[in-house]
């Protein structure tokens, strides 16, 4: 049986599962068919029929179609909450996570087991193309297999949105356009994958409650190195599909720009511009020749719609581009006019020079705009989308590298206008976080960081001074400095950099009241200074006043819906701090409750956002904080054991996914951690396990950054905390080797200058101890 005849039949089945018992609609549907597909479709036909004589009963939506005596409650770590959809091919149903570790929603694909002959390449095939896309704007594969009972299954991002076609309604051109936008990006990505959708439809482009748009529905998808295409046999959207597909071609990356050119013309208004409605035409033009040549091509041109500037579609007539030049410089074209009561021959000269300069500049710009849009693009839109989903960090390492390249094109200099430098120095700023900003998801690298902030920083001190300068320019000179106090070690240097930040961000405040950003930046100073008050100045109850007045002014500021994500991260990390205080006073009790209104903001933002990893990340933080306290507590080390593990479980999960910088840092916590209570437990042999486990991942992430004084600390009170597990345990000469080891180490940062205070009052001394004991001198 041809490849082409058996995929054309099993989508008609499908379509005849869903109108059951209904010969006229079968008869309209198959009269168009060739006799191969008739005969083929008959014959599946008579085997359902054959196949449900021996089922026990039938269902409504198909002829003798069980329920495939519904799915299991469970599956892998997610519960079957109820059922989404249903179509004769199978089931999709809404599961959540029951594990314990985090709040997550899914959507599990499931096929009927009556099918699973007939169609289960096509479901495997479909699970093949997912692994291989995966990008912010497409449904995520999570997991898939088969249950016990021989049904394969697919575990999907649940997308809680509308249709785009819905979601757009009361939304502006521009704001309908940039939606439009990262659904057709998501199909470049595919397209570079050598995957057509080859169904694109409004209802398979979700947005959600936030903007984000998501696409669905892989299932007919095609890979275009594929062997066996169905030529025409593959189901479609008559409504979206091109001209070759109607004609029974198989799918090509023309057809799905072509659907793209009807979804965005049912999206924008009949009587939008024209220079849109003209990208819309040429996308969905019947000419396969006249269209888009990629989708990359549309979206340029969407580009620069936006931009206002020439786009491909439209004829280049000087009466085009000086309609689009008088746009962009109506302030010049005015003046001109007037000129031209006085001097009106000679203004019109000037005006034609103008436009013909214009045109030949026009190129050097739109290189110059792309350049500086795809770097921003990349930094920004791409980069939060990826930073949404876990195992990306080798993604966004390219994304750096390619994004810092693109700005070192850009060629900016003092003569660069201010607003070009501003944007160019948070996009700098940005960089640094991807490579190596503490307590974010990052590649591990603040050396090349700390270079991208002092680049950011030359871009916005404009040789000035602080009085000088405009106040968004003094407000990222702020958040710069806050910047650099993450990469500072627990010491005057770190105390320096926040102080920095402060200066700056008052003179914004002062010259921009009302700018929230800068509020923001001030709170965030006080978090910094409370947590400098602990380990640079063992100053717990400074820190414990410091932190709780800065909860108090985070509550009473009404944040915008922009910063209110933001807003919530601050107040985890300054409950963090508040704890710390606490439990360095000794004051217990307050210690736990600080940290566990932590965890509650932590977990209300995972059930909002997803289990993102910058989230994932402060939960392990947290696991570590409420395990610590909870084992100083009489009679809860069980409890807190059980935390300790959850967290780590949480950690690895993510980890699994690749590799994260931060991440790590919290897991080699809390395997310390867990190897503390096991010994308390009188469980000496067993607590070295994760006590080894902490410290070879202390000495992997010192060796990939030997010189961070942060991860020289790291390994130090590592390696210390395994001495006391060595000697529990009665390996004596081991806990002395370690012991002269932390010794070392310790002389190390001291003679760096990075030691802090509290490391010099507790820690160093503990060091010496231990060599004492261990070694017996």
């Amino acid at each position: 049986m041809p490849a082409e005849v058996e995929r054309r039949a099993l989508a008609l089945l499908e379509e005849l599962l869903d109108h059951p018992d209904d010969e006229t609609f079968a008869r309209t549907l198959l009269a168009g068919e060739t006799e191969a597909v008739r005969t083929r479709v008959s014959a599946l036909r008579a085997a359902m029929a054959r196949a449900s004589s021996l089922l026990p009963t039938e269902l409504a939506d198909g002829p003798g179609m069980q329920d495939d005596l519904s799915p299991p409650p469970q599956i892998g770590a997610f519960r079957l909450v109820r059922r989404l959809g249903q179509g004769g091919m199978g089931g999709v149903w809404l599961g959540e996570r029951s594990d314990g570790l985090y709040d997550q929603k899914v959507a599990i694909k499931f096929i009927r087991a009556g099918l699973v002959d007939l169609a289960g390449d096509a479901f495997r095939a479909e699970r093949r193309i997912l692994a291989r896309l995966e990008h912010p704007n497409i449904a995520r594969l999570i997991d898939g297999g088969v249950t016990a009972q021989g049904t394969p299954y697919l575990v999907m991002e649940y997308v809680d949105g509308l249709p785009i076609d819905e979601a757009v309604q009361g939304r502006t051109l521009a704001e309908k356009v940039k939606l439009f936008v990262k659904a057709a990006d998501a199909v470049q990505f595919a397209h570079a994958r050598l995957v057509v959708h080859a169904d694109l439809k409004p209802s398979n482009i979700f947005v959600d409650g936030r903007a984000r748009v998501k696409l669905l529905d892989f299932g007919i998808s095609r890979l275009l190195e594929g062997e066996d295409e169905a030529h025409g046999a593959l189901p479609m959207t008559k409504a979206y599909a091109s001209p070759a597909r109607l004609a029974g071609a198989a799918p090509a990356i023309a057809d799905d720009v072509y659907a793209l050119g009807i979804i965005l013309a049912d999206l924008v208004d009949a009587d939008s511009d024209a220079d849109l409605q003209a990208i819309a035409a040429m996308a969905r033009n019947a000419d396969e020749a006249r269209r888009y040549g990629s989708v990359a091509a549309l979206i340029a041109d969407l580009d620069r719609w936006r931009e206002q500037l020439p786009v491909a579609a439209r004829e280049p007539t000087l009466a085009y581009r000086a309609r689009l030049f008088m746009r962009r410089h109506w302030l010049g074209v005015l003046l001109t006019a007037a000129a031209l009561v006085a001097l009106s021959t000679l203004a019109a000269v000037a005006m034609v020079n103008a436009i013909r300069a214009e045109n030949n500049r026009a190129r050097a710009e739109q290189r110059f705009d792309e350049v500086r849009a795809l770097s921003k693009f990349m930094l920004y839109d791409l980069y939060d989308e990826l930073a949404r989903q876990p195992g990306t960090v080798v993604k966004r390492e390219e994304i750096a590298r390619k994004s810092a390249n693109y700005l070192a094109r850009l060629n900016l200099s003092a003569e660069t206008s201010p607003a070009l430098r501003l944007d160019a120095a948070r996009s700098y700023r940005r960089l640094a976080a991807i490579q190596g900003l503490s307590g974010t998801s990052n590649l591990g690298r603040p050396d090349d960081a700390l270079k991208s902030l002092d680049r950011a920083e030359q871009l916005v001190a404009d040789g000035k001074d602080a009085g000088a300068l405009p106040a968004d320019f003094l407000t990222e000179r702020g958040w710069i400095h806050l910047d650099r106090w993450l990469l500072q070690p627990d010491n005057a240097a770190s105390a320096r950099e926040n102080g920095r930040a402060r200066h700056y961000l008052e003179q914004a405040h002062k010259l921009a009241p009302s700018n929230i950003d800068t509020a923001l930046g001030l709170l965030l100073t006080a978090k910094n200074d409370a947590y400098d008050a602990i380990w640079s100045r063992d100053d717990a109850p400074g820190a414990i006043r410091i932190a709780s007045q800065a909860l108090d002014q985070l509550k009473m500021q009404n944040w915008p819906s922009s910063l209110v994500d933001l807003a919530a991260k601050l107040r985890i990390d300054l409950l963090s701090v508040l704890g710390e205080g606490y439990y360095q006073a000794e004051k217990l009790d307050e210690a736990l409750a600080a940290y566990q209104e932590s965890d509650m903001v932590i977990d209300g933002l995972i059930a909002r956002e997803g289990p993102m990893p910058s989230l994932i990340i402060m939960k392990g933080q947290n696991a570590f904080d409420l395990s610590g306290t909870m084992g100083d507590m009489p009679g809860r080390n069980l409890e807190a054991l059980e935390i300790s593990r959850r967290g780590e479980a949480v950690l690895k999960d993510m980890l699994a996914h690749g590799p994260d910088a931060a991440a790590e840092k919290k897991l080699l916590i809390l395997y310390g951690q867990e190897a503390l209570l096991l010994s308390d437990l009188g469980r000496k042999a067993d607590a070295l396990v994760p006590s080894a486990a902490s410290v070879a991942l202390r000495e992997k992430r010192l060796a990939a950054s030997p010189g961070d004084p942060q991860r020289m600390r790291d390994l130090a009170i590592g390696l210390g905390s395994h001495v006391d597990r060595l000697a529990d345990a009665g390996n004596r000469d081991e806990a002395c080797s370690a012991a002269r080891r932390t010794v070392a180490i310790w002389r190390r940062i001291t003679a760096l200058k990075h030691l802090g205070a509290l490391d010099a009052r507790k820690n160093v001394p503990k060091s010496d101890e231990r060599v004492k004991t261990s070694c017996g001198n």
